[in-house]
């Protein structure tokens, strides 16, 4: 059961065949198999209080409970509790009235919720139940406080209620999900080095994108970095830039070659993977832009060397200080 269930699960050991069972065993079962297949119809109370089975000097079969004689308001005639369980969707009210003749009507209240049903002799309600739906998002769960008014409403003839009901409804879908430990806990969604973009319980994947929602209103999206490769195609090749970081520059023209940005201190880290993709070797395939150095494995290179790669070959170089550019392969 939604709630129930989150507290206390059913012992996997009691299912074993030749387990001893116990009362309140047998009526977990019963209660989770009544949940589970959505036919747990409890009948809270059914109560027949006085019926005639003939005309109007005949003796009622039990205790009545009469209607004024005259349209006066309405008198409450029963009170009681009952309890709604937590997964229990709906709740109906029944009532059925004796009525020699007139109009009347019977007032159900359950917890915070009321309604009325009318009788008309002359309609044909005579002997015949007329029910009432209550949500329990209206009357609330658990132990409830019920009453019962009836008030005739018009004519003098007698009319009786001689039977009433409160039974949940089966529930036969829309089953409520169970609650989960942490289920309404949020998670803080950022960008790096910003700051907070919202606080959420979900992050929905839409294509290159993450996007943050909430329970309420208002999606934050997070970008995510894309590194497609960059094919060089013209003699006056390609200049990198930092929002490239960790990109694949593929050569494809041998007159070509790679601009590689100017770096700092705050570029520590940034690389580029460089594929001579030509079929002959290319001498200038990496170059910088003049203000830096190049390392090539143990040898330093001048501000302007180009460094060669050959061909079908690759080659990564990497910022591993201010100025400073390492060719590695």
């Amino acid at each position: 059961m939604a709630k129930e269930q989150a507290a206390q699960s059913l012992d996997p050991v009691m299912m074993v065949l030749g387990s001893p069972v116990y009362a309140e065993d047998s009526q977990a079962v019963i209660k989770q198999a009544n949940w589970t297949f959505g036919n747990r119809p409890m009948c809270h109370i059914n109560q027949v209080t006085g019926k005639r089975t003939g005309g109007a000097a005949t003796t009622p079969s039990s205790l009545q409970i009469e209607f004024r004689a005259i349209a006066s308001g309405s008198v409450e005639v029963l009170r009681f509790y009952v309890q709604i369980l937590p997964e229990t969707v709906n709740v109906t009210a029944g009532a059925e009235c004796y009525m020699v003749g007139g109009e009347g009507s019977v007032k159900f209240t359950i917890g915070a919720s009321s309604q009325t049903q009318t009788f008309s002799h002359a309609s044909g309600h005579s002997g015949v139940e007329r029910t009432l739906s209550f949500a329990t998002s209206a009357t609330g769960t658990g132990w409830q406080l019920c009453t019962i008014e009836v008030e005739k409403t018009s004519g003098t003839s007698d009319i009786h209620l001689s039977r009433f009901r409160i039974q949940d409804d089966s529930i036969t879908s829309s089953l409520p999900d169970p609650v989960i430990e942490g289920d309404n806990e949020t998670m803080d969604i950022q960008e790096e080095g910003s700051a907070v973009v919202l606080s959420a319980r979900k992050l929905n994947f839409v294509g290159a994108d993450i996007t943050a929602s909430s329970a309420g209103g208002g999606v934050a999206t997070v970008n995510v970095s894309t590194r497609a490769p960059t094919v060089d195609s013209g003699t006056a090749g390609t200049t990198l830039t930092t929002a490239q970081n960790g990109q694949t520059v593929i050569l494809t023209n041998a007159a070509g070659f790679v601009t590689l940005p100017s770096v700092t201190a705050a570029d520590v880290g940034l690389q580029f993977v460089i594929i001579n993709g030509t079929s002959s070797d290319n001498a200038g395939a990496i170059r910088g832009d003049g203000s830096d150095n190049f390392y090539d494995n143990d040898t330093t290179g001048g501000e302007t060397a180009n460094q060669q790669i050959d061909k079908m070959k690759a080659k990564t170089v990497v910022c591993f200080a201010a100025d400073s550019w390492m060719v590695i392969g």
